[in-house]
């Protein structure tokens, strides 16, 4: 019996495995690219495969182990199906990290949909229904009506996202890629070497790679780059939560076309024909050796892809080092510091010669310190050639480009710098009205904030009530109803909310992340392959919908990821 096998043993308490399966060994493979020891106990990396004919639905266990199937509902523990069992196999909740449904690809709900954000981070959508003193009603998709005490509200968000999403994630790696080197030339004389060489390298570990993906979120392992072909409007948002390990230094790419010009060869240099001259002999002599460089070319990142699977490609030039436009191509690149952030221009002129140019070098809002996480919000307006940063709902800074809007692409990427190790979640691509937002935050201790979907217009005060699509904002100067079709947010008072550290979450605490939105906190206590039922200390009884889960993410327990894979 393998290892794997015996893993399961240790996971399934002691059964049988002849009792459980019937025509072949149910078979594991690790997290993708996780490493982990073979029989011959030596590591190695195994990838995780697009799609597998035991089902969609994967489950992680704590140990870094992965199992594919299908999820079959809740009863004292997970219930799973598979086609090699004759009936569903039910594991411990406590050997388990996540179930992810339909590979992470699950159709997505309504982005469109309001939703509310609770002060432990979750997030409903749904219809919204009143408010009073005491809780909001909305009728969310996923759980039917539910009442919500006001004091875990910190956000409305009545007309989300400036009416378009166009990415939210990462809820699978598919169609992410990591940017590493390209491998070195071998010259003949040097073959026999290289062999030696290989044959030395295969006996030694393989090297970790350059990100992993877990949880709806990428952890970086070293200083590479992780990159999305993604898709990024002219003007538009992106948002995005970075957390890190060690001081914070980080780099991230925006509207990044990834291409870069290809080495010009010489070629021979062609006569200019004059129809004047006459005979050929009367002709201008070009001498032989005279050469010009050829037309310029460029290579496409994403031209290297193979299917859309996580995976790694060689980019960068062996033994050089690479500016932001050989990896970026034209683009705009941030470095952020836990104090400051600095905004570079990246292009290539017109014989193929790449140009960095810092825009201006900013204090940060806040200090981010050692470690910790936060929340960033770009903004831009390719038509204007403005940018704006927002970190942790403050103002940070504007740049405006007066050489033009250089960077004409879609994508986006995301490194850690230095021995700073980053994990990015929560990415949102979204539209924008391009109107800036001047104010240095929407958050005010003693008032709620309304903004307009205008994006300029905004008033303070109380909002004593909503019905019947209307909102009552009792201001300073005036009373108010405001039509919700209207309002883009309401910020709610920070005086008015309930302090995280008296709310108990019992230890066996799951969370449902949901595509594009939507994170529910609760307790599982039985579920169907269609709904899970469970308790929350916040919204109590609760029954929730799967047709768009991502996935049901358990309490964090001590596993390879939880000290972020810096070292396996």
């Amino acid at each position: 019996m393998n290892l794997r096998l015996l893993t399961l043993t240790a996971l399934l308490g002691g059964l049988s495995l002849q009792s459980v399966y019937s025509q072949r060994p149910l078979q594991f493979q690790n997290v993708n690219n996780f490493r982990i020891p073979n029989q011959a106990g030596d590591d190695e990396i195994l990838d995780l495969p697009e799609s597998d004919p035991s089902g969609t639905d994967l489950l992680r266990f704590t140990n870094g182990d992965i199992m594919h199937g299908n999820f079959a509902g809740l009863k004292d523990g997970i219930l799973w199906n598979r086609p090699d069992i004759d009936e569903p196999i039910r594991f411990e909740l406590k050997n388990l990290r996540q179930v992810v449904f339909d590979g992470g690809n699950n159709s997505p709900a309504q982005p469109k949909s309001p939703f509310v954000s609770l002060v432990n981070g979750d997030e409903i959508p749904g219809k919204i229904i009143s408010l009073d003193e005491k809780a909001l009603v909305i009728d969310s998709p996923l759980t039917g009506q539910i009442s919500i005490p006001r004091d875990q509200l910190k956000t409305l968000n009545p007309n989300p996202f400036g009416g378009q999403l166009h990415y939210a994630g990462p809820f699978s790696s598919d169609q992410w890629v990591m940017i590493d080197t390209e491998k070195e030339e071998v010259t003949e004389p040097e073959e026999k070497e290289a062999e030696e060489k290989k044959e030395e390298d295969e006996e030694k570990p393989k090297p970790n790679p350059s990100w992993l993906y877990s949880g709806a979120s990428l952890y970086s392992t070293n200083t590479r780059a992780v990159a999305l072909d993604g898709k990024l409007p002219d003007v538009g948002r992106l948002r995005f939560k970075i957390a890190w390990r060690n001081s914070f230094s980080s780099t991230v790419a925006f509207h990044a076309d990834f291409k870069r010009p290809l080495p010009r060869k010489e070629v021979a240099l062609e006569p200019e024909i004059d129809a004047d001259a006459g005979k050929a002999e009367d002709q201008p002599i070009v001498p032989e050796e005279a050469k010009e460089p050829e037309p310029l070319k460029y290579q496409h990142l994403f031209d290297l892809k193979k299917g859309n699977a996580f995976q790694s490609l060689e980019w960068l030039p062996a033994n050089t080092s690479s500016g932001h436009p050989q990896t970026y191509g034209s683009s705009y690149v941030f470095n952020f510091s836990s104090s400051y952030v600095n905004l570079w221009r990246c292009s290539f002129d017109e014989d193929g010669k790449p140009s960095t140019k810092s825009l201006r070098n900013q204090r940060l809002p806040v200090n981010l310190g050692q470690s910790g996480e936060a929340e960033f919000d770009l903004r831009f307006d390719r038509t204007k050639n403005a940018i704006y940063l927002y970190v942790n709902g403050l103002y940070a800074s504007q740049w405006n480009d007066l050489d033009g809007y250089v960077a004409p692409g879609d994508g986006l990427a995301f490194a850690g710098n230095g021995n700073s190790r980053i994990r990015v979640s929560d990415i949102l691509i979204t539209s924008w009205s391009g109107t800036p937002d001047g104010a240095r935050s929407l958050e005010h201790e003693d008032r709620d904030i309304v903004l307009l979907t205008n994006g300029t217009d905004r008033f303070s005060g109380q909002i004593t009530s909503i019905a019947d699509g209307k909102a009552t904002l009792k201001g300073p100067y005036a009373d108010l109803t405001l039509p919700l079709d209207e309002l883009s947010e309401i910020h709610f008072q920070r005086s008015g909310l309930a302090d995280l550290q008296k709310i108990k979450w019992p230890d066996d605490t799951g969370i449902l992340l949901f595509n594009p939105i939507g994170r529910i906190s609760l307790v599982p206590t039985s579920s169907d392959e269609n709904h899970l039922s469970g308790k929350s200390p916040v919204l109590g009884d609760l029954k929730v919908k799967l047709d768009s889960a991502a996935l049901l993410q358990f309490a964090e327990t001590p596993d390879v990821l939880s000290d972020w894979v810096t070292d396996f």
